[in-house]
């Protein structure tokens, strides 16, 4: 889970105590409304509807956290659900703005064709002005999504060669070799965050992100080099412990193919 979402979870759940505590004064007040369209529009109809999306919201957000996928097809949806449901109240009040500007034009202009036109006007400009405002709080909420997962990423990245360097210095060459490799992933994967793509699972992490391009191909053998030592490291034999020397090598390649990476961003 990142930082964000858990922000957005925090959110939700406050706008929805918030709207709660609002009860005793909605049973007051909830049966009032406008009329648009010939058809009656309620407070209530409006804020029963923020309370359903802002669960559901919080309920998608619950399912993506258990596919411990970043950016998720759920998380995607949590955000179109959270955006709709604060463009609730924006909807409501340009809605009751256009029924006092209808109200005003069915007293000047008395035609027949006055009430169908002013409905198809309303109609577009409702659609037009929520439909954008929808689309900037969903795109909005999706960048800051791969923005906090990117954080993450290289929180992760920073803090595993750190590591590496620290067991390298006990002595501990096979662990050395495991927290260099998982940094350089780490950094391959915030590659693929910022740039809001979606690898699939079949698919191994650097040969994807070579193939996209962000990853200079020129550091294939490097990587393959790096893997190999890896692999040995993560399934150790009597024969085959890593040595310092070879540790030494991995730490050494591990960096000079991260800083060639960060030199082309």
């Amino acid at each position: 889970m990142t930082d964000f979402t858990k922000v957005k979870v925090g959110y939700a759940l406050a706008l929805l105590a918030a709207l709660f505590s609002l009860n005793p004064l909605l049973e007051k007040m909830g049966g009032n409304g406008f009329e648009l369209f010939g058809i009656k529009l309620e407070i209530d109809v409006f804020y029963y509807l923020i309370i359903c999306l802002l669960g559901l919201a919080v309920y998608i957000y619950s399912i993506g956290f258990i596919t411990e996928k970043p950016l998720s097809y759920f998380e995607k949806i949590g955000n179109a659900i959270y955006a709709s449901s604060v463009m609730i109240p924006l909807l409501y009040f340009i809605l009751w703005l256009l029924s006092l500007i209808g109200s005003f034009f069915e007293m000047i202009l008395k035609t027949n064709y006055s009430e169908l036109v002013f409905s198809i006007l309303s109609a577009i400009i409702t659609s037009i002005v929520t439909g954008i405002s929808f689309y900037l709080v969903n795109k909005r909420m999706n960048i800051k999504d791969r923005n906090s997962i990117s954080e993450q990423y290289e929180r992760k990245e920073i803090n595993l060669i750190k590591d590496a360097e620290t067991l390298y210095n006990l002595g501990m060459y096979s662990a050395t070799v495991m927290h260099a490799f998982s940094s350089l992933e780490y950094l391959v994967r915030k590659l693929i965050a910022e740039k809001g793509m979606q690898k699939d699972n079949n698919v191994k992490l650097f040969d994807y992100a070579i193939d996209k391009g962000l990853i200079p191909i020129d550091l294939k053998t490097d990587i393959n080099t790096i893997r190999a030592i890896r692999n040995r490291a993560a399934h150790p034999t009597t024969d085959g412990e890593i040595n310092q020397a070879e540790a030494k090598s991995v730490m050494d390649i591990t960096k000079k193919v991260m800083n060639s990476i960060h030199n082309v961003l």
